[in-house]
């Protein structure tokens, strides 16, 4: 099937991966294979995402994440050789979250990536890639975890440069909300969750549902008047297991006018891998493509279902579909939505469009800054 449309990935940890893991997000990918071939693995899996793979994979926009998590409890041999995401203090996660704006800061002034902050630019940037004329992918700026905000007002700050959505928690509990993995009866929302919602309608942004438990995400979209998403969650009803969301969840998105973005993780695909992890070739694009059709059934139209891959979120090529090898092989989605009887209009929605009046609503309230305005600097 010849290409339908450009892409819209609703969530990657680009400047995430090159503060923990070294990775210069500028290089080929196989360049990054051969960098890291002889290094031990210590919580990494071959890359399947760069600045070049994005440009060959036709994704001209993204929301790009600020990933930092404020837990004490881990052990300070973890925090120390960057394993994982964990900080000691929210004082460190800002830090840590404050380099990788400065990252995707960095990209875009050489040329590499073009920030997306309004509607302006939205439009400019779309309209280059529909001309054929794009050659460096959009990003939207996200705050994934809220634990780097340090106290709710401190969201202005971020806002100024550039943030357009955030959410609450990762796995665990954060200073604002209980994420996927809690024990039930922990909670949802704390009061400082609660101030930093109404901070944030007072911005216009957009609030991130993902990773919430199903307490923090009951009360979330009950409190929370903005737009609502979920850039990388999947269909629990698929692939059991408090991550992804149930169907209730899904159609209360759908009632929003929100977008579910499906990620790329086998375990938040399939079954099969949750119970023999490693059996790659039981998963495959069809098995996303079912997970987005789920999304549409439940919801009642093609409107609400979107990619949100996080490739590279943690895992690589070991952990995503056999048919996938890098961020590129993404347009080859288009085929398993046909085979499942989706039309052209609709592959183009799940493939961009949904993203695209989704961040449309939610600039359109704003006044439209000058196209290619930077943010304020650090």
């Amino acid at each position: 099937m010849a290409r339908l449309a450009t892409l819209f990935d609703g969530h990657l940890d680009l400047a995430w991966n090159a503060t923990a893991f070294g990775r210069d997000q500028t290089l080929t990918l196989q360049e990054l294979r051969q960098r890291e071939r002889e290094l031990p693995r210590d919580g990494r899996e071959t890359p399947t995402v760069s600045l070049p793979a994005l440009r060959s994979g036709h994704v001209a926009v993204f929301q790009g994440t600020l990933f930092a998590r404020a837990q004490p409890s881990t052990p300070p041999g973890r925090m120390l050789l960057r394993v994982d995401t964990d900080h000691p203090s929210q004082a460190i996660a800002h830090a840590a979250a404050v380099a990788q704006l400065a990252y995707y800061q960095l990209l875009a002034r050489q040329g590499d990536l073009r920030l997306i902050a309004d509607a302006a630019t939205l439009e400019a940037h779309w309209s280059a890639w529909e001309r054929g004329n794009g050659t460096r992918p959009g990003c939207i700026l996200m705050i994934e975890g809220a634990d780097p905000v340090t106290e709710p007002d401190e969201i202005r700050w971020w806002h100024e440069r550039g943030v357009r959505a955030v959410s609450l928690a990762h796995a665990g509990i954060s200073a604002y909300a209980t994420g996927n993995g809690t024990p039930p009866g922990a909670g949802g929302l704390t009061m400082a969750g609660r101030v930093l919602l109404e901070r944030m309608a007072e911005l216009g942004m957009a609030l991130d549902l993902s990773h919430l438990s199903d307490a923090s995400f009951a009360e979330a979209i009950e409190r929370y008047e903005g737009p609502v998403f979920a850039s990388h969650t999947n269909c629990r009803q698929l692939a059991p297991g408090d991550r992804q969301f149930n169907d209730a969840q899904l159609r209360l998105i759908g009632h929003r006018d929100g977008v579910v973005g499906v990620a790329l993780h086998n375990a938040m695909l399939s079954r099969q891998w949750q119970s023999q992890p490693g059996r790659r070739e039981a998963v495959g694009l069809s098995n996303v493509a079912e997970h987005i059709d789920h999304i549409c059934q439940r919801i009642g139209d093609a409107r609400h279902a979107a990619i949100g891959s996080d490739l590279d979120g943690g895992f690589g090529v070991e952990s995503v579909p056999h048919d996938v090898d890098s961020i590129a092989d993404l347009p080859r989605l288009a085929e398993h939505l046909s085979k499942r009887g989706f039309k052209d209009a609709d592959i183009r929605a799940v493939l961009h469009g949904n993203w695209l009046d989704f961040w449309r609503h939610v600039f359109a309230p704003a006044e439209e800054a000058t196209t290619d305005q930077d943010p304020p600097l650090l």
